[in-house]
């Protein structure tokens, strides 16, 4: 009996830091650098079927490029209300760039973004 208890109390302490689902800020940063990196299907994986819309005419009309980029963006702030997000990110050039995320299913999906 001692035995199961010691078996059962580190798995029990454990669960809560294993997420099924990343938190917004997450989505949104793999978001931000598969985009960056043409890497559509990728984004469109993380995204709302209206963006995944979008992403198909970006993927149709931006040439892709060799060096990938790394996704040079600083988090600023986050700010999320029951199954909205917004999350604001920083660029190498200091512009803010604002990431709007809704949950649908469980899952946190990007819906918009803007400069």
């Amino acid at each position: 009996m001692k035995m199961k208890r010691f078996l059962i109390i580190p798995i029990c302490l454990f669960l809560p830091f294993c997420s099924s689902h990343p938190e917004p800020k997450d989505v949104a940063q793999q978001f931000l650098t598969s985009f960056d990196n043409y890497q559509f299907e990728q984004a469109k994986a993380l995204s709302t079927p209206e963006l995944q819309k979008a992403l198909d005419y970006a993927a149709r009309k931006m040439k892709v490029k060799k060096n990938p980029k790394k996704g040079d963006y600083s988090y600023k702030e986050e700010v999320t209300q029951g199954d909205l997000s917004t999350i604001e990110f920083v660029n190498k050039e200091k512009k803010t760039l604002t990431v709007k995320l809704n949950k649908r299913e469980g899952k946190w999906l990007v819906a918009n973004i803007e400069q």
